[in-house]
């Protein structure tokens, strides 16, 4: 269906999002801005490009910067976040 993902107005400050009270979020606060709504399972949803973005913004890292850190320090701790671990989103590239 269309609404696996949906929008959440707010990033609250303490570690949980509406409708999805025991979520796992991301430590980093730059990533924050990168949220981009909740899954069907109550699991937050990260947009990929929004999370180098945001680094490359917060952090003053260049894009392949910004991904290999992505890359090595959050999506390979993905497995140890548990059931409610983040879900990273990666966009279908506009042709």
């Amino acid at each position: 269906g269309h609404h696996l993902i949906q929008p959440c107005d707010t990033l609250r400050t303490e570690p949980e999002i509406q409708d999805a009270p025991d979520a796992v979020v991301l430590e980093n606060p730059d990533f924050a801005d990168a949220v981009v709504g909740t899954s069907d399972d109550g699991r937050v949803v990260y947009d990929y490009e929004r999370m180098v973005r945001s680094l490359m913004r917060e952090d003053n890292m260049d894009e392949e910067e910004a991904r290999e850190f992505i890359d090595y320090n959050t999506i390979r701790a993905l497995p140890y976040m548990g059931d409610k671990r983040p879900v990273i989103l990666y966009g279908i590239e506009e042709i």
